[in-house]
């Protein structure tokens, strides 16, 4: 019961994230200040795991809280993807 959540920008996307892991561009959300109320692919019966570019990158802790303002359960990835990266983990493309 988990949605991995990369919310990097489609580009960064698809050179290179976590296995499995769907993509919630922020740039389509406009960052995740917008309106939106539903967000496809994540889910409220289980966790939603965000990850964004590094450590010092605010986007995923800007998606968490929008998206559990709206009933979705989220943990953060700390470290983002650089943190995968440099831990040499499977990456997919």
């Amino acid at each position: 019961n988990v949605t991995i959540v990369d919310v990097r920008d489609a580009k960064t996307f698809a050179k290179g994230h976590i296995p499995g892991a769907i993509n919630v561009p922020y740039e389509k959300y406009n960052s995740f200040d917008g309106p939106e109320t539903e967000f496809p692919g994540l889910r409220k019966d289980g966790f939603n795991y965000i990850y964004c570019y590094e450590q010092l990158c605010n986007l995923s802790q800007k998606a968490a809280k929008k998206f559990a303002s709206l009933g979705y359960p989220v943990k953060e990835i700390v470290g983002g993807f650089e943190a995968w990266k440099e831990h040499k983990y499977p990456i997919e493309k």
